[in-house]
């Protein structure tokens, strides 16, 4: 087993690299898959490649892989931030403006051939409802998922309690 994690890189926000960002996507395919294929050797069976993360990170990978599920084939996406646009917006109370971008694509696009895992907990408030929306969705569409729900808040320590579960169920054929 691989695992490589990685950074934002100095002078980027999360904000801005990991949220449905087309660019941080072409990196990952164009520069990170082809480098840690050549040191690493992994698969190039989409069914044995992982792409996972957390809050921001869970969206990106869910978002990476639904464009990409010819290389990543299963998605860990805890506590994910299913509820983000394509951009940050706010409404005039200054509050972030919830649209769902990604679960709508999943909603009108064909299948992708993926197995994903997700999770979030019960105070989460929006990861909480797009969640359980993300989860509707894929159960309407037919895919191969799981999520769990915890009862704890939008916190590292809550995640690492449930990634050995999320890791196993996309471990298991």
């Amino acid at each position: 087993m691989v695992a490589v994690m990685i950074d934002n890189p100095t002078g980027t926000s999360r904000l801005t690299e990991l949220p449905c960002n087309f660019d941080f996507k072409q990196f990952v395919i164009d520069e990170l898959v082809p480098f840690i294929r050549k040191e690493y050797h992994i698969s190039l069976n989409p069914a044995e490649n992982i792409i996972g993360g957390i809050s921001y990170g869970g969206l990106a990978a869910t978002f990476i892989a639904f464009y990409h599920a010819d290389i990543f084939g299963k998605v860990l996406s805890q506590s994910g931030s299913l509820w983000r646009d394509l951009e940050l917006r706010y409404d005039y109370d200054g509050v972030e403006i919830r649209s769902d971008w990604l679960i709508n694509q999943f909603l009108v696009e064909e299948n992708k051939d993926l197995k994903i895992f997700l999770d979030w907990g019960l105070q989460e408030n929006w990861c909480l409802l797009s969640g359980r929306r993300m989860a509707r969705v894929l159960d309407r569409k037919g895919y191969t998922y799981k999520f769990v729900e915890f009862n704890g808040w939008h916190d590292w320590s809550n995640s690492r309690k449930t990634f050995p579960a999320g890791l196993l169920y996309l471990l298991q054929d």
